[in-house]
């Protein structure tokens, strides 16, 4: 995909959202080298956390009274900065386990407004 400036990314972003139900969150942010200065990676914002739960229960017994809300989802959006453009090219992998629209809310957190 390919976006004029981050303010046009930012724009579909946020349009993307509305229409799916989703909610995108900025999870890696890195510098580059002579190709590409910047990347970021979005993220859905139920995916599951990467790597080892720091936490240890004291009591084993116990067990959470409500279910998380993560999933397993695949969804992200890479997006990249180039050095001699202003243009940025991303890559989005819409692959979702789960549902979307209005059967996602639930998951969503929503504002007192809504």
């Amino acid at each position: 995909m390919e976006w004029s400036n981050l303010a046009a990314f930012n724009t579909w972003c946020w349009e993307e959202e509305l229409c799916y139900s989703i909610k995108l969150i900025l999870s890696v942010v890195k510098h580059g080298g002579p190709l590409w200065t910047k990347r970021w990676v979005y993220v859905y914002l139920h995916q599951m956390s990467r790597g080892q739960k720091k936490y240890k229960k004291k009591n084993l017994g116990w067990h959470r009274k409500i279910d998380s809300k993560k999933t397993s989802c695949h969804c992200h959006v890479t997006i990249k900065l180039y050095p001699h453009t202003d243009t940025i090219l991303g890559n989005y992998m819409n692959m979702r386990d789960h549902e979307i629209g209005l059967d996602n809310i639930s998951y969503m957190w929503m504002l007192g407004v809504a």
